[in-house]
């Protein structure tokens, strides 16, 4: 199959799945979203297309127009994960956005959040410092800092009270 035949079908297939998630069906969507980045597996975009000049330009912008399409059915999927409550799914998609892309803000913060909102509070302190660390001037990213470090500290308090009259 040639290698623009493969982005215009997963370009229609993530047009449906944008606009299942923006009605609000985000089962629908990361399901969809989900099929859309199993297509192939990230590696073997050169692989599986035969008889085409992969030294080409044509060629390599297409490759790389996939490879985003890819990138950001990873994250709509995440999205939809995080709005259903899965938040081991979202960890998980993170970190293999991450292995693609190590400076994806986002998957940064949406794996802190995940991780937060399963009282995994390092690891979302953890997570929330590289995100803010990579774009500092982000508002979004700057507010969900502030709000991870004190939740963290105030459950770190909280916990040091709780234990401290066990022992008096």
């Amino acid at each position: 199959m040639k290698i623009e035949a493969k982005y215009a079908r997963l370009s229609k297939s993530k047009a449906v799945a944008t606009k299942l998630f923006k009605v609000g069906k985000c089962k629908k969507a990361g399901k969809l979203y989900q099929k859309i980045s199993g297509y192939y597996n990230f590696g073997d975009v050169d692989s599986q297309v035969e008889g085409e000049n992969k030294e080409s330009e044509e060629y390599k912008k297409v490759r790389d127009e996939l490879y985003l399409i890819k990138k950001q059915c990873f994250m709509n999927s995440l999205i939809c994960k995080y709005k259903l409550k899965d938040y081991g799914t979202v960890t998980a998609l993170a970190d293999q956005i991450v292995e693609m892309d190590p400076k994806c803000t986002k998957a940064y913060f949406w794996k802190a959040k995940a991780l937060y909102d399963q009282e995994m509070y390092q690891g979302a302190v953890k997570a929330i410092k590289i995100a803010f660390q990579l774009e500092p001037n982000n508002e979004e990213v700057k507010k969900e800092y502030e709000a991870i470090t004190t939740g963290c500290e105030n459950h770190t308090k909280a916990e040091k009270q709780k234990y401290s009259k066990l022992f008096k």
